[in-house]
């Protein structure tokens, strides 16, 4: 970790202001990145424990309910596929919470307080460390999803609109993963506050059943719902079932809303843990 962090040390202090400072702050971001990904590529077991999870649940679905579950024009095993790609970056934000504290605790943010860097590069650097393993998990999972019989049956466009859809949802709960782990402080503590949201969301949704078949008290959660606008968007798009005008526009809202909302508190929060 010590030699990862001495490679943000510059040679000369950037302009105040202006582009030089930006581009500054750009290579800060890019190192921070490095370090994690470079961690992923190191312990390997990360990257492959992020991947089991959802695998074993959706080849459990698609397995136990497969037959027992009807969806009225698609068959159950493709319809639940778009709900394990959600739920695996449900979990990936669960792991930026996690990370985060870890480096709390370790130290690693008092070491970066010695180094003349752009403030948000740490967290900033965290959460594009982490899209990237996003990326590397949804291959995985896309390839594993042949094994219960999804295809897209779509164009290349929708295709990449799916994917861009799922990637959206992604880095939206990366951010709300930060704050929670600067919240909790430790990565316990992280892991057990993200544990406690993540299932109730991920299933009262559309991801795994149709919402017309949850309680009406829980269906007006549903209907609005991240999950279910991500879900039923990667649907429309990848296999063409239902509407994807609605979806793509209530996912937008959040994918917008929700970093909106996050990223300051996160920057501001991170910043506190920084100044103590």
């Amino acid at each position: 970790m010590s030699a990862a962090l001495e490679e943000l040390r510059p040679a000369a202090a950037p302009v105040p202001g202006g582009p030089a400072a930006a581009l500054w702050a750009l290579r800060d971001v890019w190192l921070v990145m490095g370090r994690h990904l470079r961690h992923v590529r190191r312990v390997p077991q990360v990257l492959f424990f992020s991947t089991v999870q959802p695998l074993v649940f959706m080849l459990l679905l698609a397995s136990v309910f497969g037959r027992a579950v009807h969806v009225p024009g698609v068959d159950y095993r493709v319809f639940m596929v778009p709900g394990a790609f959600v739920q695996s970056m449900a979990f990936a934000g669960a792991g930026t919470s996690v990370g985060l504290a870890d480096d709390l605790r370790n130290g690693f943010i008092d070491r970066y307080r010695s180094l003349p860097m752009a403030r948000f590069a740490v967290l900033a650097g965290r959460i594009s460390a982490d899209v990237v393993r996003n990326v590397l998990i949804v291959v995985w999972l896309g390839i594993a999803a042949q094994l219960v019989g999804f295809k897209i049956t779509t164009g290349p466009v929708q295709a990449v609109g799916g994917v861009l859809m799922l990637m959206g949802f992604g880095f939206t709960f990366s951010c709300v993963g930060a704050v929670i782990g600067l919240v909790a402080k430790t990565p316990e503590a992280a892991h057990m506050g993200t544990s406690v949201w993540i299932f109730p969301l991920t299933y009262v949704s559309s991801a795994f059943v149709p919402s017309a078949r949850l309680p009406v008290w829980l269906r007006w959660w549903s209907d609005i719902s991240p999950v279910t606008a991500a879900v039923d968007a990667m649907r429309a798009l990848f296999i063409g079932y239902g509407s994807a005008t609605g979806p793509v526009l209530l996912g937008l809202a959040w994918f917008v809303g929700v970093p909106a909302v996050c990223l300051p508190l996160a920057v501001r929060l991170f910043n506190r843990a920084a100044n103590r």
